[in-house]
C-alpha cells in the first residue's frame, strides 16, 4: 500500500520523516545546544551514513551544505 500510495519504499518514507524532525529541530535552534551526531540519533537514525544517504535523498545536498545556506538565508 506505501509503495502505491507514495510511490516509495516503507523504510524511504520512514527515514523521510526522520530527515523532516532533523530538520525542524534545525529550526528550533537545537544545534546550539547539541551536536549533529546527537540530533541524528534523536531523529532516530542509527548511523550516520544512513543519515547523509537519507538527507541527501530528500534534499538533494549535504547535511553541512544546507546548514549553511540556511544560516546565509537568516543572515541575510
Amino acid at each position: 500500500i506505501i509503495n502505491s500510495y507514495y510511490s516509495m519504499r516503507f523504510t524511504d518514507l520512514v527515514n523521510s520523516y526522520r530527515v523532516e524532525y532533523f530538520v525542524q529541530m534545525l529550526d528550533e535552534g537545537k544545534l546550539e545546544s547539541y551536536t549533529i551526531e546527537a540530533l541524528i540519533k534523536n531523529a532516530g537514525f542509527t548511523s550516520k551514513s544512513s543519515f547523509h544517504s537519507a538527507f541527501k535523498k530528500k534534499y538533494n545536498c549535504t547535511p553541512s551544505q544546507f546548514i549553511a545556506s540556511r544560516k546565509v538565508t537568516i543572515s541575510s
